[in-house]
């Protein structure tokens, strides 16, 4: 029996299900285990559900009328004794939480989870509140190092691990092939994958909604159509949920994942789910990506 309890802020708002939907749809195959991390951590997930149940008092009006990530932040810290330890799921809940930790001499251990520490904004911050944070959680041996060098994190606050990938949900297929994709949307180079396909018999989806372009100072986020254009008759564009998404790999010839330079690792989790699915991958060198901990094991 885990005694341990914890608290995780993540990102995700109000769409998330709740454990038991969640776990029936894993149970159903139509999920990847989401549920394993608060499963095995015994924690609770404060997402955006925590706006609905404040409604009516004081605190949520005041909370409705913060930034989301503040009002996750202050009420993490408004239960933070409830738990043996509070888990950040990003850099931005992890830094803010850091800062209020400090301004406050919070003692409730504090672990984060970060993949993408070398914005300078977040640098910045993390020079000034990284003894509050007590073990860094990456998977990018790129961030890791460069936190050590540009932000002055002590090299044995960090715990390098390898990305996660449900091998059970993302499992080999036995369907025709007859096509290629390209999955995501963060830093991807979708533009000179459409000029290469141009005039070719290939039929290729492209699974995503948006494209979210990001470098060191500023992230802007445009609708694929806007961002693509007209497109030949043999490319096709639209968002794939998880079994859809599924169905498109298990379809798929070969994976491809055109990215723009970066030293983060966008297009892992589509690199893993795909070799998962037992697919020849396709992907730009980038540094990030080279580095990455899974990638070179």
């Amino acid at each position: 029996m885990n005694d341990l309890k914890t608290l995780t802020l993540v990102t995700i708002g109000m769409e998330r299900p709740t454990a038991e939907e969640a776990l029936r749809r894993e149970q159903a195959d139509e999920f990847p285990r989401v549920t394993t991390f608060h499963t095995v951590l015994n924690s609770t997930m404060l997402d955006g559900t925590f706006l609905a149940e404040s409604d009516g008092t004081l605190r949520g009006r005041l909370y409705r009328r913060l930034p989301f990530t503040i009002a996750q932040v202050l009420e993490a810290h408004r239960r933070r004794n409830d738990y043996d330890a509070v888990i950040t799921w990003s850099e931005a809940l992890g830094l803010v939480y850091a800062a209020v930790r400090k301004l406050t001499g919070s003692k409730t251990p504090h672990v984060s989870l970060m993949y993408w520490i070398s914005k300078p904004k977040q640098v910045a911050l993390m020079r000034r509140v990284h003894p509050q944070i007590d073990r860094i959680v990456t998977w990018s041996s790129v961030q890791r190092d460069l936190a050590i060098q540009n932000c002055g994190v002590p090299p044995e606050k960090f715990v390098l691990i390898k990305h996660p990938v449900d091998e059970k949900f993302w499992r080999p297929r036995d369907v025709p092939t007859d096509m290629i994709c390209a999955v995501g949307s963060e830093n991807r180079d979708y533009r000179t994958l459409v000029k290469a396909l141009e005039g070719l018999d290939i039929p290729c989806h492209i699974g995503a909604r948006n494209i979210r372009l990001v470098d060191d100072h500023r992230a802007s986020t445009i609708d694929i159509h806007e961002y693509l254009g007209p497109l030949p008759p043999n490319i096709t564009v639209g968002h794939r949920y998880y079994q859809e998404l599924r169905e498109l790999y298990a379809r798929a010839r070969i994976v491809v994942i055109p990215l723009m330079p970066s030293n983060t690792d966008n297009g892992i989790s589509v690199i893993l789910e795909s070799w998962a699915m037992g697919k020849a991958v396709i992907c730009s060198r980038t540094e990030g990506d080279r580095k990455s901990t899974r990638l070179n094991s």
